[in-house]
């Protein structure tokens, strides 16, 4: 028990609350502010008003916020920096001195210059050392000028001193929270979930890296995304094989370190408790783990997340040379990955403003707040354009690459005109529906996409937590712990509610935020209870323990249940596919399969199939086979693949090739989805 919670626990009723109201009153004010907020969501989804669903809903939070503000007497308050003490320390001070801090800037500048020469109009089939060298370079240049000489030895001694005095009860709840992340995302990772298409997509430029017809880190590929990722797909290939796991297990590391930085991040801001709740809560969260079980490039936009709204807080309170330049890296090579990482740009920038502002209402003058944060803006800027520098020239050369997804899906062009004339609604009046029904993806809202629960998307038994800690953080997002969780949430849901649908693959990178907020409702709920009910602290901490590990209990379940496969995360086609390419997988090279598919999917409409299956030759029979002549002649093993909606065509390829063998393949509830028909020739 912390000192702050001993002194709660020692008050008096009365000096325990802020009102001197009776302890059974405040049970139910807190019974009918729970009420309220689960009648309240599930009214949202099964109510017939939607008003009165919102109208419950919010009462419920209004009340459940006056009783947390009530309990937040002995809620450890940031300290505010005064003079002599983080404002008064030189930002310079942090820098190298000397040769050391002007030799590596000028090895940064002249390479990043060196680098946008090279990589303007370069060829895509050129070769790209000559731009990844002095990139890397650059990079490297600048990370040693921003810290002293001997930096990295005394760390690493600071550091061991630290694990030497660290017990057990401190770090083996974040160790076992940890290896639940990884379980979670590596267990069965190159058979669960179903071979996605998007992801096996992306892998195939990775294939094409391993191969050298891609060599250009620095451009564009499938859909116009960044194929630095492709290269890291083709590392882990490299080593795991051109398998599902070799293509999946990027993700799978990645969705690992992003619980990890998590963890850091919100015990960063709000307190050991928190950080292991919310940890623990993102480790087996479903939409993440599934993000970090495919290939898709999504799950490093959560990593990326947490790592700028971690350093770039760090860089400004605490003004290390070092954060500011580790905040413009997480920037930059956001860049690289998926399109959603470009929010990172604009959020900067606002946290920016809203620390520009803080330091203001600290320090009183402008002149101090300028010399409080210019350092680590100007540094922090600087080293995300040096990052993204080579993407940013390959831009400039190519700007169709640029937005070309953008514009496919952007909610402000021709679809919101077709909407008005299809609706006879103005304009503003569709997109402030679209944006409102944006702003409740989390808790009311179907998604589309990839993952497409049933709402809530947030999970029904976590609903509840996250709108308690949502409402806390919009309610207090002046705050300086606040107003980047605030920021992030409310500006990530306005970036798609700009696009066409609902994609809950668009708002992964806010499954960090799902957690904090789910730990900071059940930690709010847990200091209520202390304070105004009178509940034993460590009772009330057993609790809160109790209800993490039930939620996440909840959460594998939901994950790995075997019916969910089709509810939540494939389609009918995808399984298919998904069975062609494992039974192709093993067939001879240029085996010819024919495929009676259209015009439901085709031969190459999933990439599973070209990934698993390379050395088959696939044709699609777009006309149906409705005598023997149409049936193609034969000159070795070929396969024939109906699907049900034209197995009747079998009989027909039957009547000429009456000696191959049958194999069908069944759906979950029984049903068949596919049928094999080979014959030898």
């Amino acid at each position: 028990m912390s000192s702050a919670e001993k002194s709660v626990a020692e008050l008096s009723p009365s000096a325990a609350c802020r009102w001197p109201q009776p302890r059974l009153a405040l049970a139910l004010a807190l019974a009918l502010a729970l009420i309220g907020i689960g009648l309240g969501q599930w009214l949202l989804l099964f109510g017939s008003s939607r008003p009165l669903a919102l109208v419950v809903w919010l009462s419920g939070l209004g009340i459940f916020l006056w009783l947390e503000s009530a309990s937040r007497s002995y809620h450890a308050q940031e300290p505010a920096p005064s003079v002599p003490s983080l404002a008064a320390k030189p930002f310079l001070q942090g820098l190298a001195t000397g040769w050391l801090l002007i030799v590596p800037l000028v090895v940064a500048v002249l390479s990043g210059v060196f680098v946008a020469i090279a990589q303007h109009a370069r060829s895509p089939l050129a070769d790209h050392w000559v731009v990844v060298l002095p990139w890397s370079l650059s990079l490297a240049a600048v990370v040693a000028a921003a810290e002293p000489l001997g930096w990295a030895r005394a760390a690493a001694g600071a550091a061991r001193v630290r694990v030497r005095h660290m017990r057990i009860v401190e770090w083996a709840p974040a160790a076992a929270i940890f290896l639940i992340a990884a379980l979670a995302r590596f267990v069965s990772l190159g058979s669960f979930p179903v071979a996605e298409g998007d992801g096996l997509s992306l892998a195939l430029v990775g294939r094409e890296v391993l191969r050298g017809s891609v060599r250009d880190p620095f451009s564009t590929g499938w859909f116009d995304n960044p194929t630095l990722y492709a290269y890291t797909q083709a590392g882990s290939m490299r080593v795991f094989g051109e398998t599902l796991l070799g293509a999946r297990f990027i993700s799978a590391l990645v969705g690992t370190l992003a619980v990890v930085a998590t963890f850091f991040w919100s015990r960063h801001l709000f307190g050991r408790r928190v950080s292991l709740a919310a940890a623990a809560l993102l480790a087996v969260l479903p939409m993440h783990v599934y993000f970090s079980r495919v290939a898709l490039n999504l799950v490093e936009d959560t990593l990326s997340l947490v790592l700028v709204l971690w350093l770039v807080d760090r860089a400004f309170v605490h003004r290390r040379p070092l954060d500011a330049v580790r905040a413009g890296l997480a920037i930059g090579l956001a860049q690289y990955f998926y399109f959603s990482a470009r929010f990172l740009v604009p959020l900067a920038l606002a946290l920016t403003v809203a620390m520009t502002i803080w330091w203001f209402v600290q320090l009183r003058s402008w002149r101090d707040t300028l010399r409080a944060v210019v350092g680590p803006a100007v540094w922090m800027w600087f080293v995300a354009l040096l990052t993204c520098l080579p993407l940013a020239v390959h831009f400039l050369d190519q700007p169709e690459d640029f937005n070309s997804r953008g514009r496919q899906v952007s909610a402000t062009g021709p679809w919101l005109q077709q909407q008005s004339v299809a609706t006879g609604d103005s304009e503003v009046v569709i997109l402030t529906r679209q944006l409102g029904t944006t702003a409740l993806l989390p808790f009311a809202t179907s998604p589309g996409g990839q993952y497409h629960p049933d709402p809530p998307l947030v999970g029904w038994p976590m609903a509840p937590a996250v709108a308690a800690g949502l409402a806390m953080v919009t309610a207090t997002a002046w705050r300086r712990r606040q107003v980047g969780v605030a920021l992030a949430w409310w500006g990530s849901l306005l970036a798609v509610g700009l696009t066409i649908g609902f994609h809950a693959q668009r708002w992964i990178l806010a499954t960090p935020l799902i957690a904090l907020c789910a730990a900071l409702g059940l930690d709010a709920l847990r200091r209520i209870v202390v304070t105004h009910l009178r509940v034993p602290a460590r009772a009330a901490s057993a609790g809160m323990v109790c209800v993490v590990i039930a939620l996440m209990a909840w959460n594998v379940h939901f994950v790995f249940r075997d019916s969910n496969e089709l509810i939540v995360w494939s389609d009918g086609n995808s399984l298919t596919a998904a069975a062609l390419a494992d039974e192709l997988s093993g067939a001879p090279a240029d085996t010819t399969v024919y495929t009676a598919f259209a015009p439901r999917m085709f031969f190459d409409s999933h990439s599973v199939v070209p990934f698993l299956a390379d050395q088959v030759v696939g044709i699609d029979l777009l006309e149906p086979l409705s005598d023997a002549g149409d049936v193609p002649r034969l000159t070795d093993t070929t396969i024939f693949a109906f699907l049900p909606e034209r197995v009747e065509e079998l009989q027909v390829v039957r009547s000429v090739y009456p000696n191959g063998s049958l194999e069908e393949f069944n759906a979950r509830d029984g049903t068949v989805m596919l049928v094999l028909y080979t014959v030898v020739v």
